[in-house]
């Protein structure tokens, strides 16, 4: 190792890893879908079941579970609270950045490497989600590694397993959306020597068997999965919709998501006519091969949202930079183009960083009412019920099997045959206003207050 990095590297981890981990935990999880995702990894330890996803004591198949498992181990890391169930995205997060620097290095120099894992940082959205108790990054690591390893697998054959192992855990972490990586595969392997060995037939077979596995285990603990995956998988496509209105919103939300980059990436492109040029021009097709099919589904949908798009943003990075580092050699010095390239990227990208950094990192912790009130509920035998939508928050902070059937009449409420808690708004109480006896204030907090409402047979 160069006796530099012995100070550079520590230097750089440093500056990548405190906008992911800086006062992670400081705040509660988000009902949806945070606090979702959350327990249901907080049920893969309880249970010990890493096939048979449950939320709420019944069975949760929208998504498989690879994203869950490692939700699970960071909580059984770091704990099972806000910073546990966090940590997981930060740690791959983190992970994304110095894949995303390989991946250009690889492809064109360090200093696109370096410039792009800086660009994808100051990204609002991948920073945001990458901080955040989802899936989302766990999908934009496996694609790019993916992908990664489709390069080097295309001229070794000793990436291949791994290849297929990472492609498994990418089919495992959401329904449909991992097929548009295939088209780009096909390009990475075209007239490869490597598809006519036994080590690909075996890759192959490792990579169809494990999916086909998993695929039977859920068509047997959920009948209806086939319906779900595809309900879940595509993204709500209409028959009915402008194509051109989706194709702007899209480019809306990709601004958006990337933020000052999105513009220099798009002006960037143009520069393909120089692809004949261009080393390693054939991965750079295969990258651009996998945004297109990405996209492609988007045009045909009103629905989507910004946090779908985020695994184009390092592809997208990366194509962009590697074009632009590409011409400006051809005008000069190697060391020049490279200065070039990593000013550009600080000068764009620091800004929105410091922006980031005071618009959603380092801000005043704030505790749900939702988790206090579900936390103290917790130290209680009786069956809870809530009067609001924040079901995976009162199941994650409470731990117990919680009831949210929508009870327009309250009166309701104190019709049980049991003793029931109750979470719920203090000015539903008061408009009812139910004699003393019936009911025994617990805990309150803001609007909300923890009830303990005691049964008719009680009285």
């Amino acid at each position: 190792m160069n006796p530099r990095n012995v100070f550079i590297i520590p230097i750089f981890l440093l500056f990548f890893s405190i906008p992911l981990f800086y006062k992670l935990g400081a705040s509660s999880l988000t009902s949806f879908d945070e606090a979702w995702y959350a327990a249901i990894s907080k049920n893969i330890i309880n249970s010990g079941n890493l096939l048979n996803l449950k939320f709420n004591n019944q069975p949760f198949v929208d998504h498989p579970p690879a994203g869950f498992w490692l939700t699970a181990i960071s909580q059984k890391i770091f704990g099972v609270d806000e910073f546990g169930s966090r940590a997981a995205s930060a740690v791959i997060g983190l992970a994304t950045l110095a894949l995303i620097f390989r991946i250009g290095q690889k492809l064109s120099s360090p200093s696109v490497g370096l410039a792009s894992a800086i660009t994808l940082l100051s990204s609002p959205w991948f920073l945001s989600r990458a901080r955040s108790g989802n899936l989302d990054i766990f999908l934009t690591f496996f694609f790019l590694t993916s992908f990664y390893l489709a390069i080097l697998a295309s001229e070794n054959k000793k990436y291949l397993l791994p290849l297929s192992l990472s492609l498994i855990l990418l089919f495992l972490t959401k329904t449909l959306v991992p097929f548009t990586i295939l088209p780009a595969l096909v390009i990475l392997f075209w007239n490869s020597p490597i598809i006519k060995t036994k080590s690909f037939l075996i890759s192959s077979a490792v990579f169809l068997l494990s999916l086909t596995v998993w695929f039977i285990s859920q068509l047997l603990y959920y009948p209806n999965y086939i319906f779900k995956y595809f309900t879940i998988g595509l993204p709500k496509i209409e028959k009915q919709t402008s194509i051109w209105q989706n194709i702007l919103l899209v480019k809306t939300y990709l601004h958006e998501g990337i933020g000052a980059f999105f513009k220099p990436a798009v002006l960037s492109l143009p520069l393909i006519i120089f692809l004949k040029n261009i080393p390693h021009s054939k991965q750079l097709i295969g990258a651009l091969t996998f945004i297109v099919f990405f996209l492609a589904p988007f045009a045909l949908s009103s629905r989507s949202q910004i946090w779908h798009l985020i695994p184009v943003f390092p592809f997208l990075i990366i194509i962009s930079l590697t074009l632009l580092k590409s011409v400006l050699q051809i005008f000069f010095s190697s060391r020049l183009a490279a200065t070039i390239i990593i000013t550009l990227a600080l000068i764009i990208c620091l800004p929105q960083i410091s922006r980031n950094w005071y618009s959603f990192i380092d801000i005043p912790a704030y505790i749900s009412d939702e988790a206090i009130l579900s936390r103290a509920a917790s130290g209680y035998l009786q069956e809870l019920y809530i009067d609001d939508r924040f079901l995976p928050a009162a199941v994650f902070y409470s731990g117990k099997t919680v009831n949210d059937l929508p009870t327009p009449d309250f009166s309701q409420y104190f019709s049980k045959s049991n003793d029931i808690l109750l979470i719920t708004h203090r000015w539903r109480l008061e408009s009812l206003n139910p004699p003393p006896d019936r009911y025994r204030l617990l805990a309150s907090d803001r609007d909300k207050v923890l009830l303990l409402i005691f049964s008719q047979s009680s009285n």
